[in-house]
């Protein structure tokens, strides 16, 4: 058995990667004078996976420019390219390039067998070199993270990105004769108006709306060993503007995806999405006429608008018969008018106490399905949280049909489902895959409202969590109630700074405490049913142990117990230090 594993070994290493050499060899020169090029680096490439050809080998020729080299890359097939200083790099086939693997994309394969030897001469013209300066057009100075682009239109055509200094100086060199264009593009110091507008030298500025940066091309010629110095690129700030869409429902901005096209042609865009102020900010613009669309986030929750006022059912709107904002000759940033839409949707109600009547303030609700992961799981789509007349509006939700129910936030209730589920211990408090949830249609009324909720006061347990001897606080430790008619892992807290814990939103019943360090998604988590019961739960939800032989806790409506504590074995002080 151990002579074939050897042999089997064997075998696999005089495998493709152990092939005999293949060896390469020829001269580099200069293709004008003829001269040989000492110290001229080539380079010899294999297809590679996935068409990206990978270097096998490298050597750099000698005094009268010749060199050889040998590779065992476990194929048969290379290609070769030579580069020196100040000179542009060839393939062997004589193809130019700028850089070798674009060269050698586009470069033919010669087919040489193992232990077979070829020749790949090379003849190198003197490159190219062009540097300029990237600055502010009204004050000079450079501009923050500018970069510029260079595109090569003689083959191997290609776009590469020339790294800019902080000075805004670029250099570029090892360029082949042939046709390129530049374009730069930069960063302002204005966050309100973050970019500047495209350049493509020497003076044609660029925005995808009055002038379209994808359908401009120009290029210039650039002769052998021609050297470009200090090219000026004046960068402009083009102007910015900036559109809110608000909602007449709850008069609140809503979040949107503005974009605008050319007025007289209605084609190029520039976009934005919601920041935080509210504002979609559009830009860098070119001065001329402009439409704007302005289409929800959420698409069923409000209807998407032409600028200033003009519904629209269409995806694009038909902007044909929309205002048109002239953008001015001289940058800045506009405020466009405030675009208002009344929302598809909404939900109205109020929020009371069971017990008194009396409106309750600062209740969270939400819409949303009871579709997520796992199964039961609530996701809210928006959420409101009631004023001080207990009322509440949800609106910019999505679904057409929906679910409405309080949420836990710390407000001292039992949490609701609408109309008639209270999340209690028996349903995994609104958890339980199997909860038949009342989900409001909106296909015969819109805005319903009288969506009320009548909460009754809620029981808390709440306590420490501390370490046996020392008495030391155990910070953000998990403790999860475990109704005692439905044992499962799913109201969680963690414990504070002082290792205090409170779970709220109890229904009355009897619940055990299950306590444990703190846990993303582990496969087996454990800890300590109160008082000391070791316990563990894997992808099960239910506890591996017996509750029975842990403390049990029983609420009321409004029931509080407190002074709960937790208390962890002792750690082992031969575990507790580090090992020498």
């Amino acid at each position: 058995m151990i002579q074939r594993m050897t042999a089997i070994a064997l075998l696999v290493l005089s495998g493709p990667g152990s092939a005999a050499a293949a060896t390469i060899s020829g001269q580099v020169i200069d293709r004008n004078t003829l001269a040989p090029i000492a110290g001229a680096t080539v380079t010899l490439y294999a297809p590679g996976a996935m068409g990206i050809p990978t270097s096998v080998a490298q050597t750099q020729a000698d005094a009268s420019g010749h060199y050889t080299v040998t590779t065992s890359y476990g194929g048969n097939r290379l290609a070769g390219v030579a580069r020196a200083a100040n000179y542009a790099a060839r393939a062997q086939d004589d193809g130019t390039c700028y850089q070798d693997r674009a060269c050698v994309g586009v470069t033919t394969f010669q087919t040489i067998a193992p232990a077979d030897s070829a020749t790949f001469d090379f003849r190198l013209a003197p490159a190219a070199h062009i540097s300029g300066r990237l600055r502010d057009s009204v004050g000079n100075q450079a501009p923050a993270a500018a970069t510029v682009t260079l595109t090569t239109f003689t083959q191997p055509a290609g776009h590469y990105t020339i790294e800019v200094g902080a000075d805004g100086r670029f250099v570029v060199d090892g360029l082949p004769a042939g046709s390129y264009e530049l374009r730069a593009q930069a960063s302002g110091s204005d966050a309100d108006r973050p970019d500047y507008l495209t350049l493509v030298w020497p003076d044609t500025y660029c925005d995808d709306v009055q002038v379209f940066c994808a359908a401009l091309s120009a290029p210039f010629v650039v002769n052998e060993g021609q050297q470009l110095g200090e090219l000026d690129f004046p960068l402009r700030q083009g102007s910015y503007l900036r559109t809110r869409l608000i909602s007449d429902g709850n008069g609140q901005p809503v979040a949107q995806h503005t974009s605008l096209v050319q007025a007289q042609t209605l084609q190029g865009m520039a976009s934005g999405s919601t920041l935080p102020d509210g504002y979609a900010r559009i830009g860098p613009l070119l001065p001329g006429q402009v439409k704007l669309e302005l289409r929800p986030a959420v698409a069923a929750a409000y209807p998407a608008m032409a600028w200033p006022d003009l519904p629209c059912s269409s995806n694009p709107c038909d902007l044909g018969a929309a205002t048109a904002f002239t953008v001015p000759a001289s940058d800045g940033l506009y405020t466009l008018a405030d675009v208002h839409v009344l929302p598809l949707r909404s939900v109205r109600g109020r929020v009371i106490d069971a017990a008194t009547a009396q409106p309750v303030a600062g209740v969270s609700l939400a819409a949303g399905q009871a579709d997520g992961m796992p199964p039961g799981t609530f996701v809210a789509s928006m959420t409101a949280v009631t004023d001080a007349n207990g009322e509440y509006r949800l609106e910019g939700f999505s679904g057409s049909s929906t679910l409405v129910r309080t949420l836990p936030n710390g407000h001292g209730y039992v949490d609701r489902a609408w109309q008639n589920i209270e999340c209690n211990g028996q349903n995994l408090f609104c958890a339980e895959a199997g909860t038949a949830y009342t989900a409001l249609s909106f296909a015969t009324d819109a805005h319903p409202a009288q969506i009320d909720f009548a909460l009754r006061r809620a029981a808390s347990l709440q306590g420490r969590v501390i370490r046996a001897g020392s008495g030391e606080p155990q910070v953000n430790f998990r403790v999860i109630v475990l109704p005692a008619g439905n044992p499962r892992m799913v109201k969680s807290v963690a414990t504070d700074a002082a290792g205090q814990f409170r779970i709220d939103s109890l229904s009355p019943d009897t619940y055990y405490l299950f306590g444990a360090p703190a846990f993303t998604i582990p496969r087996v988590i454990s800890g300590f049913v109160y008082p000391q019961l070791p316990c563990w739960f894997d992808q099960n939800p239910a506890p591996h142990c017996d509750l029975s032989l842990g403390m049990p806790f029983t609420v009321g409506y409004g029931g509080a117990i407190s002074g709960i504590e937790f208390v962890l074995p002792g750690v082992d002080p031969i575990f507790a230090a580090t090992f020498e």
